[in-house]
Parts: C-alpha cells; structure tokens; sequence
C-alpha cells in the first residue's frame, strides 16, 4: 500500500499517531440559524442549496449527541440524497487536521479501518459525484477542530496518486483508492485520503449490516421529508427547480402544498388523495428515474510523482474555450476572454503543513496573475509584457520569456472584432473550467457562473489582462523558464 498522506504528514509534524474510534468523541451542535440563512440567500447556488440543507437539518436533529456518528451520519445522508436522486458515495478515510496559525497537525481515522463489535475504528465521509462535494458530516467530534456548529462540506478537485490504477473513474465522479481532498475552514486545513480498495465497503459491513440499512434508510426517508417541506416553500422553490435533479422536481410538482406531518413513531408521512404516504412510497413519472445531467466538468489527470511534475510542468497544451465578452462573473464588460484549462492536476502536498496546492496555479499566480474570486472593487491585473497570440490552429498564451498555454480553438468573428477593438483580452487560466474541444465549446451559461464560482473557491483558477496579437509570430517555441 502507498504512503499515506496522512502518515507522512503527521511523521514530519510530530503529530499523534493515526486514532481509529474517538474515545471520548465531543458532543456535536448545530447552528439552527444557518438553516433559515441557507433557504432565505439568493447568492447561494441552487444546486449547493439543495445539498447543504441535508447535512445542516441532520446536524440539526443530531446536535447533543455523542459525535462518534461519522458512518450513521454518511449513511443516512447517503439514503437522504437518494430520496432526492442524488447519487452520493460513503468512503472511509483518514484525516489530518492542520492549525495553519500554529502549524500543529493531528491526524484520525486510518488506513485499516475495521470493526469491533459496533465500534467503528476508524472514520469516514459522503462525497457526491455529480458535483464532485464532500460532506464530513461529524467532523466537529474532534476536539482540535474549531467550533462552527457547522458539518465540513468542500470540493474535490486534488485527487488520485499515478501509484494507483484507476483515473479512469475520475470523469464519471468516482473517487478510486488513494483519491485525496483537501478542504479550509477558518485558519485550520483538512486534508482526507480515501482508504485502499480492500476496505471500499467498510462503513456498509457493520456487524448488523441489514438491521442498520433498513434504520439509515427509514431515517434517511425523514430527513429528505424534512428537506422537501422546506424546498417547497415560496422563494425557494423557484430557486430548487433551477437545478436539473428529474425526481427532486418530480417530488416538488406531487406533494406541492399537501399536508406533511409526523405519525406517533416520529416518521414523516405526505396525505395524498387521503392516504398517508412516505415518500419512498409517492408514484412517480417514470422521467423522474432520468439520470441527471453532470453538472462539474471531467477531472483531468492528476500527478503526484515527482518525475511526472517536471514533464507535466514543461507541458503546454490545453483545453480553450472563448466568450465574445467578459461574463458577469468573471466581472463583466465588453473585453472578450480566453479560458485555458490544463488537462492535468499539478498536485503537491507539503510534509510540515499538510497543505495541498495546484503547482500550475501557484505558479502563474506567482507571476502575476491574480486568483479567482477577487474582490469586486480591485481592478484585474494588467500584464503588458503578456500577450495572447493567434496561430494556423489556434492561440497561445505568452509572457516575455515563452509560451505558457496554447490550444487549437477557431475564434468566430463577433471574437475577433472583440479583440481588435480592445487590443486587450481578458485570460483565465485555470481547472474545472469547463472547456474544451477543437471549437471552444464551453458548459451551459446556466452551470458556466456556478462553476467558476466553485473552482474559484477551490483556489484553482486566475486571470488577468493582457495584449492581443494577431497573427502569431511563433509555431512550436517552448516556454523556457519551467
């Protein structure tokens, strides 16, 4: 089995030792108002409205509680976001928790996770595919992790190791062996790695499996009751069928106002034509058991291993995509944008903090580019001694010592024109753009904002302004100072 990131970090760190179940877990709380902040925020994405509510309404019933909830917490989440065909995956990992003020790590779970009895010794997550979140619904257990009153939720983006088979299942969503998350909250950083292939199933082999899925399932029915009751309310509902889940809206458009109560046991029933139903017993339309449209773009490849680095370092070309003008997200204007996205993930994770960073990012950024999202009132970064060039198939991207990017891509001529008047475009460089394709095809406008806005808060994408230069003067040049 690979070195663990988690070995590694809590070896050099000086950290306490991989702890499989938490002794004395601390008791979980929850933050009732976020609830009614999440439902009432029109900033919020619909699609990141919908899969917030669950694990804050389940925070919310289990607050009080011992936190050695991890594997029922994912698998009533699990059974939850099913009610609402939402596809989600529990993992087992481990986890290091890193102060970023201190530089103190401790690291839980492990890599051998295993049952004794009823008790989990290790420690696990949800991860969704679709939108490529993580959920750690009890991470405030641990007693080194700051009080939010609030469950970890992120993005997966740095994942996989070139030591293990299995990248392949990165564009359907699938976390494989070794597949790593790296998540901020305040000034503390979390770092997960997925548990190896023998142990893929752990949290679903309970000593009591059967008993415990018909338990998770029955309360995963309640909790996605719950949910709907608030997803259907004025305002919010507008704003939940925005979000192309086929049996979320199915649900909507059935149960509309009927009467949702609870029986003498605590289960959430809907009346419909006189009948009190569960949820899971409602008829629905047969386009209600659609697949879903991938909302997030394929993962690139990821490299870990350091040979692999430098080559990829050295490697210029990449998906392109174009927009005759700057989208409202990305500030908005008449200045037409270039995206270029890398098709491989850069990933290093350094041995005293933890930290995991995207080299190809750090590196433009560090040369000038400014990182998304940026503060509305401060102004892009103008480079002019940085230019985007036309060439026979496509454009490069140039600063004064080489070529950083290039793809094929033939700009239409509401582009050109663009680039022509202004002298200037506006670049993005960046991953989880959406991209890609000899034409520039790029994501629906719809997902385009949301998007951007999730690789942004990723640390994964920049910009800047640079000079616009038509035709090319350069054919196969390679940027000189990687």
């Amino acid at each position: 089995m690979p070195e663990t990131m988690l070995a590694a970090a809590a070896q050099a760190s000086g950290g306490r030792a991989p702890a499989g179940h938490l002794a004395k877990p601390r008791r979980l709380k929850s933050d009732t108002e976020s609830i009614g902040t999440l439902l009432d925020s029109d900033d919020v994405a619909p699609d990141l409205l919908v899969e917030l509510l669950l694990p804050l309404l389940w925070l919310d019933h289990a607050a009080g509680a011992a936190g050695s909830l991890c594997v029922s917490g994912s698998m009533m989440l699990h059974y939850a976001y099913a009610q609402l065909g939402i596809a989600s995956e529990v993992h087992a990992v481990d986890v290091v928790i890193t102060d970023e003020r201190t530089q103190q790590h401790v690291a839980y779970g492990r890599q051998d996770p295993y049952w004794d009895g009823e008790t989990f010794h290790g420690h696990c997550l949800l991860h969704l595919p679709r939108t490529r979140r993580m959920i750690d619904p009890a991470v405030e257990q641990f007693p080194e992790v700051k009080r939010s009153n609030l469950p970890l939720f992120g993005r997966t983006v740095v994942t996989g190791s070139d030591e293990v088979e299995g990248h392949e299942t990165l564009g359907q969503g699938e976390l494989p062996p070794y597949s790593v998350m790296y998540t901020r909250r305040g000034t503390q950083a979390f770092l997960h790695t997925v548990v190896g292939q023998e142990y893929a199933r752990i949290a679903w082999e309970s000593p009591h499996a059967d008993k415990d899925a018909e338990r998770y399932h029955a309360a995963g029915v309640n909790l996605a009751t719950h949910a709907l009751s608030l997803l259907r309310l004025p305002g919010v509902a507008d704003r939940v069928r925005q979000v192309r889940y086929p049996k979320l809206n199915a649900l909507l458009d059935v149960i509309a106002e009927a009467p949702i109560a609870a029986d003498h046991v605590g289960d959430f029933h809907v009346t419909l034509a006189g009948r009190n139903l569960r949820i899971d017993e409602i008829p629905l339309p047969a386009e209600a058991y659609d697949e879903p449209p991938e909302l997030a773009p394929p993962v690139p490849h990821v490299v870990m291993d350091k040979k692999k680095v430098q080559a990829a370092l050295e490697e210029v070309d990449t998906a392109i995509g174009l927009y005759a003008t700057t989208p409202d997200e990305l500030g908005g204007g008449s200045l037409p944008v270039v995206v270029f996205e890398p098709q491989k993930v850069i990933g290093a994770t350094s041995p005293h903090t933890g930290e995991t960073v995207e080299l190809q990012i750090e590196h433009i950024v560090s040369s000038g580019f400014r990182r998304l999202p940026r503060d509305t009132e401060e102004e892009m970064p103008r480079l002019p001694t940085w230019s985007v060039r036309r060439t026979a198939v496509g454009m490069e991207l140039w600063d004064h010592g080489g070529i950083w990017a290039r793809g094929d891509v033939v700009p239409d001529e509401e582009w050109l024109q663009a680039a022509e008047k202004h002298k200037r475009v506006l670049v993005v460089y960046g991953l989880l753009c959406g991209v890609g394709g000899p034409e520039g095809k790029i994501v629906a406008d719809e997902d385009r904002a949301d998007l951007f806005l999730r690789a942004g808060r990723s640390g994964f994408v920049a910009a800047a302004i640079v000079a616009w230069r038509w035709p090319s003067s350069s054919a196969a040049w390679q940027r000189q100072d990687r």
